[in-house]
């Protein structure tokens, strides 16, 4: 539903999915590629925080580390972005 929302260019919908989804790692996922296009990189970072253990989503966070200019941290341990 998120994937169809983004398509259809609706963030405002795809953001209130996400917001009933708090817990749904694939759709938080969704949400931080949503926050990283819109320049909320804090936003993704703190949905990241609660899900340190998927490494999809740690994934997202090692881009936000390389968009923010922190390469070295991108590099290393992931436990620490």
């Amino acid at each position: 539903m998120v994937t169809i929302a983004i398509q259809e260019g609706d963030i405002e919908r795809a953001n209130a999915i996400g917001a009933k989804f708090e817990s749904n790692e694939a759709i938080q996922s969704q949400m931080i590629t949503i926050a990283i296009q819109e320049g909320r990189l804090e936003d993704a970072k703190a949905i990241g925080e609660k899900f340190q253990d998927n490494p999809m989503i740690q994934n997202q966070m090692i881009t936000i580390a390389i968009q923010e200019g922190r390469l070295e941290e991108a590099k290393s341990d992931r436990s620490k972005i």
